[in-house]
């Protein structure tokens, strides 16, 4: 056998070695994004701060995540995981659907469901929605010589005038609410005269 006859093996050795590494990287590549793992695999009474990891057959990029009712989170990716992490507390005794989409296609849907809260979690979140609400109602009513303020619904105040003009009440109105560090513009006035 001659020189250049193993040498001419060599090469189409190689170039068949190569042809085959390159077929298998594109199929690797050309592989659709698959969902291998879910945790938690519960669907029943999640925690409130609970975090979810999702593990994919490659690296997960552009995938949409989208939470009905929503919340705020952050989305980790590390490799062929992803990790979702509220940032705030979920609701109690709650159920919300996870769907994770990628490129439109929807690959993953989930309804899960919180657990019952505590009865401090209770309290706190009745505050929590009062305050929201009603975000000045430690300080009413007042009640002095000129008007008579208190709130009649969501962010509305009714302010029954005494005496003085309307004007310089909802000017004063308008520096207290500032000066409890609220924005004036988020609550609605409405005057009445006594």
């Amino acid at each position: 056998m001659s020189l250049l006859n193993l040498l001419n093996k060599k090469i189409i050795y190689f170039l068949i070695a190569l042809i085959f590494i390159l077929s298998v990287v594109s199929l690797i590549l050309k592989q659709e994004l698959r969902l291998l793992e879910v945790a938690p695999a519960i669907t029943n009474n999640i925690e409130l701060n609970q975090k979810f990891e999702f593990i994919f057959n490659k690296t997960p990029a552009k995938i949409t995540i989208v939470v009905s009712p929503e919340f705020r989170f952050e989305k980790i990716i590390d490799e062929k995981k992803v990790v979702l992490v509220p940032q705030e507390l979920l609701k109690q005794n709650s159920y919300y659907t996870l769907n994770i989409y990628f490129k439109e296609k929807k690959l993953y849907q989930q309804t899960f469901k919180t657990r019952p809260g505590t009865e401090t979690e209770v309290i706190q979140e009745e505050t929590n929605f009062t305050f929201s609400k009603y975000p000045l109602i430690d300080f009413l009513p007042i009640d002095n010589p000129r008007y008579h303020l208190t709130y009649v619904d969501s962010l509305v105040f009714k302010v029954t005038i005494k005496q003085g003009s309307q004007e310089q009440i909802r000017q004063e109105i308008v520096d207290w609410i500032s000066s409890k560090g609220i924005d004036p513009d988020t609550h609605r006035i409405i005057f009445e005269l006594k």
